[in-house]
C-alpha cells in the first residue's frame, strides 16, 4: 500500500535497501515517470537492479523510454526494464522461475 500511495517508494527502496529483482505494473510506472521532479532531490543509488520487471498489461514504447531514463539516471542499467505482459498471472512467475524459485 506505501508503494501504491507514493510510487517514488519503490525506487527509494531500490535503493536503500539495494534491490535486485522487482516488478511494477504499467499504471505504477507512469505514476513514478509523472513524479519524476521529486526524485530530483533524492540521492539514489539504482545501479544494484538488475530486472524490473512489468506486466499486467502493456507498457508503451513512450513510457518504457522515459522510465529507462530515469532508473539510468540513477545508476541502473539501460537493459533493466523487461515486459511480462501477456498471461502474467502464469508466465512471469515461470518464466523467472530458473532465478527464483517461487514453487518451493
Amino acid at each position: 500500500m506505501a508503494i501504491i500511495k507514493t510510487p517514488i517508494n519503490l525506487l527509494k527502496w531500490i535503493s536503500k535497501y539495494s534491490i535486485t529483482y522487482t516488478f511494477s505494473p504499467n499504471f505504477l510506472i507512469s505514476q513514478i515517470i509523472r513524479d519524476f521532479a521529486s526524485l530530483l532531490t533524492s540521492p539514489l543509488d539504482l545501479s544494484s537492479i538488475r530486472v524490473f520487471i512489468s506486466g499486467g498489461e502493456a507498457v508503451p514504447v513512450k513510457t518504457a523510454v522515459e522510465f529507462t531514463n530515469i532508473l539510468a539516471r540513477f545508476g541502473a542499467p539501460r537493459d533493466v526494464l523487461r515486459a511480462g505482459f501477456g498471461m502474467t498471472e502464469t508466465c512471469v512467475s515461470k518464466r523467472f522461475s530458473n532465478e527464483v524459485n517461487i514453487y518451493t
